[in-house]
């Protein structure tokens, strides 16, 4: 299974995307603010406040310490460690990771935990089949709000 994420909006310290998965589900995502491009890492990265290089990365389900539940983690992020899909809804609550939410404000996700129970849901039912999960993160900035 593929996730694709295309960050759209820059609102404050806020990086605003839209996940989709291949089945046409889609959600808002809140990460931090997006300060350079790969070649720029590490000399642009603010730690807890830099969204992490575009890319594609290599998905799996492991028990994060912090949160103390199976969580998907992005595998392989250049110049970051323990990046994951969690519940949150401002820029304080990301420290690097990717927040899911069904609905969206100005620089802030909501209704958090519905979207990250169904991503979990999604991501479960394609490790169950054996397919590998992935995202591909891209920048597509847009004028404007959603």
């Amino acid at each position: 299974m593929k996730l694709t994420l295309p960050r759209r909006w820059k609102e404050g310290d806020a990086t605003i995307g839209v996940l989709s998965t291949e089945d046409g589900w889609t959600c808002f995502t809140l990460e931090d603010e997006v300060r350079g491009i790969l070649a720029d890492f590490p000399a642009c990265k603010i730690p807890g406040k830099t969204a992490i290089p575009a890319g594609t990365y290599a998905i799996e389900v492991t028990m994060s310490e912090r949160f103390k539940r199976m969580l998907p983690i992005l595998k392989d992020v250049p110049c970051f460690s323990g990046v994951r899909f969690h519940a949150g809804n401002v820029p304080a609550d990301t420290d690097g990771c990717i927040l899911v939410g069904e609905g969206h404000e100005f620089g802030r996700v909501t209704e958090s935990r519905a979207a990250l129970n169904t991503l979990l849901v999604k991501i479960g039912q394609a490790l169950a089949l054996k397919e590998s999960v992935s995202i591909e993160i891209s920048d597509e900035f847009q004028g404007g709000q959603p």
